[in-house]
């Protein structure tokens, strides 16, 4: 009944006061929303930030990485080069120690048969009579040389 007891006037004015409160409310909840899209933009433009420099990081991590696979690859090549190398070399030993012990028996076969030519030298020395033969035919030794130069070794 008290709205229907209000002038035409005060209805428009009432109405013009609901409209400017609404007006007010929309321009309060733009600004609101303003503010808000600028924090929305700012805490964008910090995470692309920190995207940016996580994205350096990734491309200086990439090429670390690249580098130290380089150098594991060069490492692996330089290994499986000197491992070729370790068993070439063990190779030229085994050859020289089998060189060295045939050297060795042949000093020692030899060795054992200057010690018979000076027993069977000292026997016809002493015993011109027991002549034990001539030397071996291999190597004809002199009697005069073995007179004068033949010394006893062991």
């Amino acid at each position: 009944a008290a709205a229907a007891a209000a002038s035409p006037d005060e209805k428009k004015s009432q109405k013009h006061q609901d409209t400017i409160a609404k007006l007010a409310k929309l321009a309060n909840d733009g600004r609101d929303r303003e503010m808000e899209v600028r924090t929305l933009q700012a805490e964008l433009a910090d995470v692309q930030a920190q995207l940016s420099a996580l994205q350096h990081e990734h491309k200086s991590v990439v090429a670390q990485t690249a580098a130290v696979r380089a150098d594991l690859e060069a490492r692996t090549s330089q290994a499986a080069e000197l491992e070729s190398e370790k068993y070439i070399t063990e190779a030229r030993i085994d050859r020289l120690q089998i060189e060295q012990r045939r050297k060795d028996e042949e000093i020692a076969r030899l060795r054992t048969e200057v010690q018979e030519l000076r027993a069977r030298w000292s026997v016809h020395k002493h015993h011109p009579s027991r002549d034990t033969g001539p030397p071996p035919q291999s190597e004809p030794v002199p009697a005069d040389s073995m007179e004068d130069g033949f010394t006893q070794e062991s």
